[in-house]
Formats: structure tokens, C-alpha cells, sequence
């Protein structure tokens, strides 16, 4: 939906609270000091990163590159990807 029009995909989402299930392709820290993991998607979906909210960090922290997860937060931007921040992951019942 992003590769498609990222601004009409930004102006649906934007401040929505969105779940997402991807394989984690990179993990990293943020100039704020915030743990983020990137999700890809399907083939022809981009990327989305996602940070995490203080109480889920060392869990989010136990992820590896690979991984299969569900995460769910508010998307608040679309830079070069879309963000998505206050993200907390999601485990199946």
C-alpha cells in the first residue's frame, strides 16, 4: 500500500493504531535510545519499523533476525518506511 501512494497509505493510518505480523529483518537503536526492530512483510510490501514501549524492550529485545511476530502500536510516520511507535508484541491466545 506505501510502494502504491505513501501519501494517501500515510493519511489512512496515520495516528491509527495498526497490528502487524512480519519476519524481523533488522534490529537497532534509535538516536533516542530506543530498541527498533524492522518488519518485513510480503514481497511487494516495505519495510516497517517499529519501536517499542519501555516495559516490552527486553522482550523485544530476545527477537532474532528471522523471527516471525505480531506487533501492534500507532503508526505516527512514513520517512523512508513506515513507523510505527508505543508498539507492543502481540502473542497468540
Amino acid at each position: 500500500e506505501f510502494y502504491k501512494d505513501y501519501k494517501k497509505a500515510t493519511d489512512k493510518y496515520l495516528t491509527k493504531v495498526v497490528e502487524i505480523t512480519g519476519t524481523v529483518r533488522l534490529m537497532g537503536t534509535n538516536t533516542a535510545g530506543a530498541l527498533y526492530v524492522n518488519l518485513k512483510g510480503s514481497e511487494d510490501a516495505a519495510d516497517v519499523q517499529c519501536t517499542f514501549l519501555e516495559r516490552f524492550q527486553k522482550t523485544a529485545a530476545a527477537l532474532k533476525i528471522g523471527d516471525t511476530v505480531k506487533i501492534k502500536g500507532t503508526f505516527t510516520a512514513y520517512i523512508i518506511y513506515p513507523v510505527v511507535d508505543r508498539c507492543i508484541i502481540k502473542k497468540d491466545n
